[in-house]
């Protein structure tokens, strides 16, 4: 199988928008649950992603795991681990991430450190039957994690999204740097395990800056090459429309087959979920 599913899950929320004041909508201690379903051919759950933040004094760190069920490790066995460090404040500057990625007899880590500005990010990196490599990358704009940027934008203001503007920003994979660009496609309302939501409706696109694209594929794991984001609207993300703006919902196109991801659980969270209808 190839790797498929973490550059869209990965890319949940990815629009830089300003953040409203002084308000911060994921808890101190929240923690979330996704299953993810491929369809192609089949049509089945084939793994869960769960996804626990802390905050720790000034900081909040994210730890993210993703792990095939088991009755299918023994077609494709995925025990992945991200994590995310970043100030807790306006912005949301990272300061550190990680992965170790173990997949169907693939092994990859990195790890990201930023400058004080964020301007630019040390990326250390070693992977199954490949160089060690020790980087940075730098760009025009703040590069971001994959992780921080679903809590940054969580807490981004979607005025500017809803006025018709496309939003872009940057965001790194391993060596690799993504233009993301967000569109708001509208309102819905969305029946996702057994409850009805009121939420918001993104449509995101992915393309390549000039920086070194030749390993994207293992970058984030599940997505084998540069060629499966061709800068279309391929991906689709329901979030709550209301004050926690938690990701419900999500559907992408790939060029073999599709996907989606489901909640299946939170807690924690910081605000009532006004957003249930039903």
């Amino acid at each position: 199988m190839k790797r498929i599913l973490i550059p869209l899950l990965s890319l949940i929320l990815l629009a830089p928008l300003p953040l409203r004041a002084q308000q911060i909508p994921f808890g101190d201690d929240e923690e979330i649950a996704y299953t993810i379903h491929y369809k192609y051919g089949i049509s089945a759950d084939l793994a869960s992603l769960t996804l626990k933040g802390e905050r720790e004094g000034d900081t909040f760190h994210s730890t993210v795991r993703i792990n095939t069920f088991r009755f299918w490790d023994s077609f494709y066995k995925m025990r992945d681990l991200y994590e995310t460090t970043f100030e807790y404040a306006a912005g949301l500057r990272p300061i550190t991430a990680y992965r170790d990625v173990e997949e169907g007899g693939y092994w990859a880590k990195c790890r990201f450190t930023w400058t004080p500005d964020a301007s630019s990010v040390r990326a250390v990196i070693d992977k199954k039957d490949r160089p060690h490599r020790d980087t940075v990358l730098k760009e025009e704009g703040t590069i971001r994690d994959i992780f921080n940027m679903v809590y940054f934008c969580r807490a981004a203001d979607y005025g500017a999204l809803q006025k018709g503007k496309q939003v872009r920003t940057l965001v790194a994979m391993d060596r690799s740097v993504y233009k993301v660009t967000v569109r708001f496609a509208g309102r819905e309302k969305k029946k996702v395990g057994g409850k009805t939501y009121n939420t918001i409706k993104l449509a995101i696109a992915v393309s390549a800056t000039g920086a070194d694209i030749s390993d994207v594929g293992t970058a984030v794991s599940l997505g084998n090459s540069e060629s499966d984001y061709d800068g279309g609207e391929k991906m689709w993300f329901w979030v709550t429309d209301d004050d926690n703006r938690l990701p419900v919902f999500f559907s992408a196109n790939l060029k073999v087959g599709a996907i989606q991801g489901r909640l299946t659980k939170v807690s924690g969270n910081s605000h009532p979920f006004t957003s249930i209808i039903e």
